[in-house]
């Protein structure tokens, strides 16, 4: 069979086509055209009836294509053409399902905003439904309640300083970040930090320093000023979150902070993944983050939206989290949503159990016990 072009104003729809087509997804479809080509001819019969490919011809139409690339059938009966015209709608719809792991990774290692005309919308309900780099669970747990009773779960938990905690493929180390060497070799993971508002500058550098791949660390003006000083890796990026004041500790000497910085330091700028902005509800993400707070966010002053969490990991490629300063544990949450690895450091002991706690409720089947290994 030859492929030819055939004046789009020649083409005749199929009076009885059941297939319809809405105006989003020829849309969709002409964006298609326009960022890869007209790469799947149209089927028409001898008399330029359209038997596949109607959507691609009204996307032709949208985009004022002159001619559009036609493969003509022959040999099919008039009966074998109207049964192939439902076949070729219908089959494709049913049975075979999606591969959801292999499909997660090849949609994590597209990067769509290299694409000026076709966007991970533009597949519809994949993207919402089938990627799975959406929360698994609900993200409501109120771990209020949790953290008002911390110290009566940890009589449950009984952690102490110095234990080393598997949670399913995460890691928890109940001590000071001083002593996150105890992990062994970081050099693969990302780091995401979010430290004491009155930590040493210089301490806080030294973690940061110690990140060979991409460091993501929450802080404020004017106390990041020293840590900018004495680290060694390069600002890459520098995100507003507005918190409109919720967590922070204002100076009377100095304007009341309506946002946190979130800095992106790293050696050399990294590879970023823009599919990791559909958290937020984003195409890419964006300098400044406004997160609506849920019901259950609202209550902490101090918790960070699960999904700005998430949307920030999941815009990088390490399958490696460290967070030096776990606190309640929404680092580990996203982490398992996302099916990452989250090693985390946190120096109250009931805190490590609210965080255990936490990862036992929300994610009921995971497996949790007290060891001696590190890594």
């Amino acid at each position: 069979m030859k492929v030819e072009q055939v004046e789009t104003v020649k083409l005749i729809p199929y009076a009885r086509n059941a297939k319809k087509h809405d105006d989003a997804q020829v849309a969709s479809i002409a964006g298609s055209i326009k960022e890869f080509g007209f790469n799947n001819p149209v089927l028409i019969d001898k008399d330029n009836c359209i038997i596949a490919g109607h959507g691609r011809v009204l996307a032709a139409q949208k985009l004022e294509l002159k001619e559009v690339p036609c493969l003509r059938i022959s040999h099919l009966s008039e009966n074998q053409k109207r049964a192939y015209i439902l076949a070729d709608n219908r089959l494709a719809e049913l049975g075979g399902g999606w591969d959801e792991d292999m499909l997660k990774i090849e949609l994590d290692d597209i990067d769509f905003a290299e694409f000026e005309n076709f966007e991970l919308g533009d597949l519809g309900e994949l993207d919402i439904n089938n990627t799975i780099e959406k929360p698994m669970v609900s993200i409501q747990l109120d771990v209020n309640p949790l953290l008002e009773k911390a110290k009566a779960i940890n009589k449950i938990w009984n952690v102490k300083s110095g234990d080393l905690w598997e949670i399913g493929e995460h890691k928890l180390l109940c001590g000071n970040s001083s002593i996150i060497t105890a992990f062994g070799n970081l050099d693969d993971f990302l780091f995401l930090g979010d430290p004491p508002y009155e930590m040493d500058a210089q301490e806080q550098s030294k973690i940061i320093n110690l990140s060979k791949n991409v460091c993501i660390w929450f802080g404020s003006f004017p106390p990041m000023g020293n840590v900018i000083k004495h680290t060694n890796k390069k600002i890459q990026y520098d995100i507003a979150w507005l918190t409109g004041g919720r967590g922070l500790l204002p100076n009377p000497n100095f304007i009341i902070p309506q946002h946190k910085n979130i800095f992106i330091f790293a050696d050399k700028l990294p590879e970023l993944n823009f599919n990791g902005a559909r958290y937020l509800d984003k195409k890419k993400l964006c300098s400044v983050i406004d997160v609506e707070y849920d019901d259950v966010e609202k209550k902490h002053k101090h918790m960070k939206p699960l999904n700005m969490i998430m949307a920030l990991i999941a815009s990088y490629t390490p399958t490696y989290i460290f967070d030096p300063f776990l606190g309640s544990g929404t680092t580990m949450v996203a982490a398992e949503n996302l099916k990452r690895k989250c090693y985390g450091v946190e120096i109250m002991a009931e805190y490590c159990a609210v965080v255990l706690e936490r990862m036992k409720e929300t994610f009921p089947t995971i497996k949790i016990h007290k060891t001696e290994s590190i890594r």
